[in-house]
C-alpha cells in the first residue's frame, strides 16, 4: 500500500474511534431550533457516520476550464496537484454526545467532534476538521449554545504567485506565470440563543421559535497569499415555524463582515487600460505585464435561506433554498479583481433521511448551485475570479450507540 494511502487510512481509523464534524454536531442542534423539555440525567451517546459525495466541481472552476486539469501537473504550475475538478469525497466522522444536568437542573450537553475527509482523486485535498458544541437549556423551552470549529491548513488550490519575463518582451505569458499551493484554515466561534415564541400543542399546532446569534470568524493561509486571509465578526438569525404535525418551515439569515490585509501582491494588468508603466520597461503597451499593487479582498456577505422539513413517518424529507451575496470593499485602483466585484450565488436542494431502527439511519442528498460575478472573464487574467455551477450528491449512513 503506497504510503500517502496509508496515512489516509489511518486517519480515517483514528476519526471512527473518536468524535464527529461540527458540521454535522451543528445540523443536529439546529433540527433542535426549538427545543422541547429537559431532561437532566447523565448520559453518553457515541454517534458514528460515513459519508460518500460526489462534486463535480471541487475546486470551483468555470465550466470551460473544468477540463484543463490532469493528473501529474509539475510543480509551480497553476493544475499542480488538482487532478480533477469532479470527485468523490468521503468523510468519516463520530461525536460524543454527553449531557449533564446543568445550571437550575436544566439539561446542558456538551459534544466534542473531528472528522476526516478523503478525496478519491485529488488527494492532496484530504482534510481534518475539530469541533466543540457547548448548549444549555433554559426557561420556556430556551437554549444557549456556544460552538467553537477548527480546519488546520490544508491544500485548497494554486493561485498566481510570481511571473517572469523570460524572453524579455515585456508580457507575462501563461507559461511564464509561476503558481504556488494555497493552504487555507479556518476557525470560527458561535454563540446563540433560541427562545420559544408560541409553544405547538395537541389542539393547536402552530408554534414558533426564533434563534439570533452571533461569532467570529478567521481565514488564513501560508505564504505568500497573507492578502487572502480574512477576520471578522458574524451574524445570524433563524425562524421556524412548526405549520403543522410533523412539517416545519425555517427561514435563516446570516451576516458577515469580513477584513482582509490590505498588501502588495502580483498580478498581470494591461497597462494601456491605466496609462501606466507596471513592469517598468518604460513603455506602457504592454497587455499582460507583471505589476505588484495594493489588493484588498474585504467584503460583506448576507445570506438568506429557507427550507420545508416534513416528517412521514421512519422518513423525513427536507427541501432547501440559500441565495447569497457578496459585496467587496476595495477601492484600490489596480485591484481589478475586487475593485467594485459583487457576487451572487443561488443554491437548492434536497434531502431524505430515513430511520433504519434505533440505531441507524440513511441519509441521501443532492445539491445544485450557481454564482456569478459582475465582471468578464477577461477582465481578470490570474484565473481565481470566475462564475460557476456546482452539483454535489451524496449518500451516508449513521450509527447511533
Amino acid at each position: 500500500m503506497p504510503r500517502s494511502t496509508s496515512r489516509h487510512a489511518a486517519a480515517a481509523l483514528l476519526v471512527a474511534a473518536t468524535v464527529a464534524t461540527p458540521s454535522l454536531v451543528a445540523a443536529q442542534v439546529h433540527a433542535q431550533a426549538a427545543p422541547g423539555a429537559s431532561t437532566a440525567t447523565w448520559s453518553l451517546r457515541p454517534e458514528l457516520r460515513a459519508e460518500s459525495e460526489y462534486d463535480n466541481n471541487v475546486f470551483l472552476l468555470p465550466d470551460l476550464k473544468k477540463g484543463r486539469l490532469a493528473a501529474g501537473a509539475p510543480a509551480g504550475t497553476r493544475y499542480a496537484d488538482m487532478v480533477a475538478s469532479a470527485d468523490v469525497i468521503t468523510t468519516v466522522s463520530g461525536s460524543l454526545d454527553f449531557t449533564t444536568p446543568g445550571i437550575a437542573g436544566k439539561r446542558m450537553r456538551i459534544a466534542p467532534a473531528v472528522a476526516y475527509e478523503y478525496y478519491a482523486r485529488n488527494t492532496a485535498r484530504a482534510a481534518i476538521t475539530y469541533g466543540f458544541d457547548v448548549a444549555q437549556r433554559t426557561a420556556r423551552g430556551g437554549e444557549v449554545r456556544l460552538r467553537a470549529a477548527m480546519h488546520p491548513q490544508t491544500f485548497f488550490k494554486n493561485y498566481l504567485a510570481d511571473g517572469v519575463d523570460r524572453d524579455l518582451d515585456g508580457s507575462i505569458t501563461p507559461d511564464e506565470r509561476l503558481y504556488a499551493a494555497a493552504k487555507q484554515g479556518e476557525t470560527t466561534f458561535d454563540a446563540d440563543y433560541t427562545f420559544r415564541l408560541r409553544k405547538q400543542r395537541a389542539a393547536s399546532p402552530f408554534g414558533a421559535a426564533l434563534r439570533v446569534g452571533g461569532g467570529w470568524y478567521s481565514r488564513s493561509y501560508n505564504a505568500p497569499f497573507a492578502s487572502r486571509e480574512l477576520t471578522g465578526p458574524t451574524a445570524n438569525g433563524l425562524l421556524r415555524l412548526s405549520i403543522a404535525s410533523g412539517t416545519r418551515l425555517d427561514f435563516g439569515y446570516a451576516f458577515a463582515s469580513l477584513a482582509a490585509p490590505r498588501v502588495r501582491e502580483v498580478s498581470i494588468l494591461d497597462e494601456t487600460r491605466f496609462d501606466r508603466d507596471f513592469n517598468g520597461n518604460g513603455t506602457m503597451t504592454d497587455v499582460q505585464a507583471r505589476a505588484f499593487e495594493m489588493v484588498d479582498r474585504s467584503r460583506r456577505e448576507q445570506e438568506l435561506n429557507a427550507a420545508l422539513s416534513s416528517d412521514l413517518g421512519r422518513a423525513e424529507i427536507q427541501l432547501e433554498y440559500a441565495g447569497r451575496t457578496r459585496r467587496f470593499s476595495s477601492s484600490e485602483p489596480y485591484d481589478i479583481a475586487n475593485n467594485g466585484r459583487r457576487d451572487l450565488r443561488h443554491e437548492v436542494g434536497a434531502t431524505l433521511r430515513y430511520d433504519l431502527g434505533s440505531a441507524a439511519a440513511f441519509r441521501a442528498a443532492v445539491r445544485r448551485g450557481a454564482q456569478t460575478l459582475n465582471r468578464s472573464g477577461a477582465a481578470v487574467t490570474t484565473g481565481d475570479v470566475a462564475d460557476y455551477t456546482r452539483l454535489r450528491t451524496s449518500l451516508g449512513l449513521e450509527l447511533r450507540f
